[in-house]
């Protein structure tokens, strides 16, 4: 369900939003930039992991630590990225949806 915003005045305005929004999603998030994508279309976040958050989750996942495991967990953390994308997107406005994201970290 979409929640009703107020109207955004100014294009920082989207992009500050959708990043304060985005970037409550999750503590492992250390910083979120969002920016028009360069075609004029939605908005894209760019998203720095915590590497501290991310070491400290990874050790405390495996008690044996290989290529492999750490391909399943950046698997798993790319997902629960993209769930936490969809969740900001259902409570910013039409006009400051993130329609793409890199991560970093």
């Amino acid at each position: 369900m979409r929640v009703a915003a107020p109207t955004l005045r100014r294009e920082a305005d989207c992009e500050r939003l959708a990043a304060e929004t985005l970037r409550a999603q999750w503590r492992m998030f250390e910083r979120v930039s969002v920016r028009r994508r360069g075609s004029g279309g939605g908005l894209e976040a760019t998203i720095h992991l915590n590497p501290v958050l991310v070491r400290g989750a990874a050790a405390q996942r495996s008690l044996h630590p290989s290529a492999a495991t750490a391909a399943r967990h950046a698997a798993q953390r790319l997902d629960a990225i993209a769930a936490c994308v969809d969740r900001a997107n259902e409570q910013l406005p039409a006009g400051a949806l993130i329609e793409d994201f890199v991560v970093l970290g």
